[in-house]
């Protein structure tokens, strides 16, 4: 199974934090959204963007969030069907 981290920073942070979870993650492709802007409208296109492409190339996309990137995820993700991981 093909799985990927999609990644959203902070305030003031950047698209490179995605590579600190590399060593605990190592069987996910790891993409941190490069997003420019600090209001939802303003960055709610790019978001859904990397989101659709990882969710054409991977099985499973994980999110993770950081701080105002959380804000991000829920606002522009809130109508898009994510499914829960299934547990082992």
């Amino acid at each position: 199974m093909k799985k990927a981290i999609l990644y959203l920073h902070g305030k003031g942070g950047s698209a490179c934090e995605v590579e600190q979870y590399a060593k605990n993650c190592p069987d996910f492709y790891l993409h941190g959204v490069d997003y420019q802007g600090s209001l939802p409208w303003l960055v709610q296109e790019q978001i859904v963007s990397d989101y659709r492409i990882l969710r054409r190339e991977y099985d499973s996309v994980i999110l993770l969030a950081n701080s105002i990137g959380a804000y991000f995820a829920m606002h522009t993700l809130s109508l898009i069907h994510i499914s829960e991981p299934t547990r082992p």
